[in-house]
């Protein structure tokens, strides 16, 4: 409808305040959960969060699967330091959208701070089945990954990161210099006369000590890079 393009635009051009209005009297009109969402975006980009949380309770009192709201009010209560509702959330919505891959990733991530890496692992792969092309949720398997000692699985998810184009372009290579290191480690171990593989090594681990020079001595250096590989 034409009044709902409206509402839309107030949006998209930040006039919040009038958005919330209108969004108001749309929920006296008629009830939708999606007039409830816009007005908690509205109240959510005015940074008023306490009328943001009510209001996207309100859609999900209305619908409590209602996708957008599920997602939204899930990372607002992380913000805002409730970390037990938002991961009910995120469940609830991995359940109900495999194919939504942020609730996929998200849920992979609080997995693997907990050291639960054999489900943040099922989550991250449905969070790039759902869609190739999060270079996140690939930097984040690739670190799983690694730290299952799955490194050739972990070298291909840090690349497929690195050809989507990851921002952090500076922890990407750390990461993969570490896989690296890791392979020709087990290399050495099988021939501990492969002075290729020692050579290789040599220069990866001076590679990461350009990228972390504050870090002294080589080893200590293999040593934090493995450490900062293992956190997503």
């Amino acid at each position: 409808a034409a009044s709902d393009v409206y509402k839309r635009q107030l949006m998209d051009s930040n006039r919040n305040m009038l958005g919330i209005r209108r969004f108001e009297k749309a929920k006296r009109n008629f009830v939708d959960p999606a007039n409830s969402h816009n007005q908690a975006l509205c109240y959510y980009k005015e940074k008023r969060y306490r009328e943001a949380q009510y209001c996207y309770a309100e859609a999900l009192a209305l619908n409590p699967i209602y996708e957008q709201s599920l997602s939204n009010f899930a990372f607002l209560r992380a913000a805002l330091g409730d970390e037990k509702t938002a991961v009910e959330m995120l469940k609830l919505g991995a359940r109900y959208y495999p194919r939504n891959a942020i609730f996929q990733s998200t849920l992979g991530v609080v997995y693997a701070r907990r050291n639960q890496l054999g489900k943040a692992l099922e989550l991250f792969k449905r969070a790039v089945g759902a869609n190739p092309r999060l270079a996140g949720a690939w930097l984040n398997l690739g670190t799983v990954q690694f730290n299952l000692r799955r490194y050739e699985e972990a070298r291909r998810s840090f690349d497929k990161a690195a050809k989507l184009g990851h921002p952090d372009k500076r922890l990407l290579e750390a990461k993969i210099l570490g896989v690296d290191v890791a392979l020709l480690q087990r290399r050495l171990k099988e021939n501990e006369n492969d002075f290729e593989a020692i050579r290789q090594i040599g220069i990866k681990l001076s590679r990461l000590g350009e990228i972390s020079p504050d870090v002294a001595g080589r080893r200590l250096q293999h040593e934090r890079a493995l450490q900062a590989l293992r956190h997503v």
